[in-house]
């Protein structure tokens, strides 16, 4: 890593010295650049190892916009790729066969006491809540074991 010191005088930060070598998307950054990316930011530069009296709100430092950055791109990548799949595979792979499979599926699953149309209204809608009860427990239950 490289460590240059930046003159104050030229609109440095006071003599402080600025390691920075950072490898992204955008490539390497060096002390060089560092240096004329901090004459002309418009965010305040700060020291990583000033004392924290609780009064030092200047901003962030270089190092830390850079680390942010290239997380962020790290991040969206893989997770723009799975979005565009997902939304692909969802488009094409399912016809009207699965999708009526996976209905009669579901309907099978989810319910425990299966409601016709012979019942009256009063033993349908509690038929309905229990199986509805139901759901909620096992939802709730799921949830209770993985947290």
């Amino acid at each position: 890593m490289n460590s240059t010191t930046i003159d104050p005088e030229q609109g440095g930060t006071n003599g402080v010295e600025v390691e920075a070598e950072a490898t992204g998307i955008g490539g390497t950054l060096s002390a060089d650049q560092a240096a004329a990316t901090a004459e002309t930011n418009e965010l305040p530069i700060t020291d990583n190892n000033a004392e924290d009296d609780g009064d030092n709100d200047k901003g962030i430092s270089l190092q830390e916009l850079i680390y942010g950055a290239s997380s962020f791109h790290a991040v969206v990548k893989p997770v723009s790729i799975t979005m565009i799949l997902a939304a692909l595979s969802v488009i094409y792979i399912n016809t009207e066969e699965t999708k009526a499979a996976g209905e009669q599926a579901l309907d099978q699953t989810y319910q425990v006491f299966s409601i016709s149309e012979e019942q009256n209204a009063a033993t349908s809608l509690g038929l309905g809540l229990v199986n509805a009860l139901i759901i909620v427990c096992v939802i709730g239950g799921m949830t209770f074991l993985l947290v």
